[in-house]
């Protein structure tokens, strides 16, 4: 039965109390957590005993009571806008409009009779509006967590699987370790490996770099090529240079013959810089044409070569501050700091040492076995 009820005055400017109510709304991410608060607010607007939200079943037959302010209330079901009544001799009030992907009801209930009259209803209708809104938002932020949900478990299998896959190719490091530290360490590095992007690999000395390189390669699409290590803390200036770019027939005394240098044999693969704080300023300067320009030469040569490789490098130390002391450019130190993997020291990483030590275990049994005579 409608409820023809007694002319009301309602004074749109009290609306100005449900404003203050926004914030509480554009902050909350479950309208049910505040629907007391903003039916004790719509009280100074809409005077009301029960105030209850309603949102449409998929096939727009019914509403399902969503939030209510009371406990227990059966279940409601709407089917007239605007202005219906439960059972005399109470009053009820429903203004309808979208919420997102659902059309959505907003309801007051009067045990005075004929409560609502006319003017009520552009006001339930604003109230309304802005409940919609923050239903909307609600459902997409819901929406959000779950595509979050479903990405963070593509990302773990799809770290899982390479992971079985490395370890179960021989020559490669096992990938070892279960610690929320390098779980995280290998979410980044899947992640990063399906692009081109230069990454750099910070942590002490043992921590696992070349082995987080390696997955990054294996993750990539440049796993069919090869993958290059040079550890340029190993050599002196002169031979680093043409260990990594190589060098041509007479360079120097004793180049005999041309000789490629790793960036070339690293071609369509990935090259691994470790500790490449230790690279002279001349090789810093002639490796940033490299990732500038993706080309080089040889020493003693003339022609210029593509750099057709992905760098990953590594460090154990803090290349920022080399930078602030002078001993590392800046403009490198950029180039390489694309993407950054930092990578905790095994002592952030307590329930790996096991893991690791059994490992130890086993790779030194298996290179026992080899040596054994038959």
């Amino acid at each position: 039965m409608v409820a023809m009820a007694e002319p009301a005055t309602v004074d749109l400017t009290q609306l100005d109390a449900f404003h203050a109510l926004l914030p509480t709304l554009a902050g909350s991410l479950d309208i049910r957590d505040v629907f007391h608060h903003l039916s004790a607010v719509a009280s100074r607007i809409v005077p009301h005993d029960e105030a209850h939200l309603l949102l449409a079943t998929d096939d727009r037959a019914e509403y399902r009571l969503y939030a209510s302010t009371r406990e227990g209330e059966r279940e409601l079901v709407c089917c007239e806008s605007h202005r219906v009544s439960r059972e005399a001799p109470e009053a009820r009030l429903i203004s309808e409009m979208p919420a997102g992907d659902q059309e959505m009801g907003l309801g007051f209930w009067s045990k005075r009779p004929y409560a609502f009259g006319p003017h009520a209803v552009p006001v339930a209708r604003r109230l309304a509006d802005h409940v919609a809104l923050a239903v909307s938002h609600e459902q997409l932020a819901a929406r959000q967590v779950a595509e979050a949900h479903a990405r963070a478990e593509r990302l773990e299998s799809r770290v899982q699987s390479l992971v079985d896959e490395l370890d179960s190719k021989s020559g490669h490091v096992r990938v070892v370790g279960q610690s929320r530290e390098w779980t995280d360490s290998l979410k980044r590095a899947t992640q990063v490996a399906a692009t081109e992007t230069t990454v750099l690999l910070t942590g002490e000395s043992g921590t696992g770099k070349e082995v987080i390189a390696r997955f990054i390669h294996r993750a990539s699409a440049r796993k069919g090529g090869p993958f290059v290590a040079l550890n340029c803390a190993a050599l002196p200036e002169q031979l680093l240079e043409s260990e990594l770019f190589g060098y041509e027939r007479g360079a120097f005394t004793g180049a005999q013959q041309s000789k490629p240098g790793q960036i070339e044999l690293a071609a369509g693969g990935v090259l691994f810089l470790d500790e490449v704080s230790e690279m002279s300023p001349s090789a810093q300067a002639k490796f940033l044409r490299v990732l500038q320009e993706r080309e080089f030469q040889r020493l003693g040569g003339t022609r210029l070569l593509k750099a057709n490789v992905r760098i990953v490098a590594a460090t154990n130390r803090d290349l920022r501050k080399s930078v602030e002391l002078g001993d590392f450019r800046e403009d490198l130190f950029y180039r390489l700091q694309v993407f950054d993997i930092r990578l905790a020291p095994l002592r952030e990483r307590a329930s790996d040492i096991l893991l690791l030590s059994d490992a130890f275990l086993q790779r030194s049994r298996s290179r026992s076995d080899v040596r054994q005579p038959a």
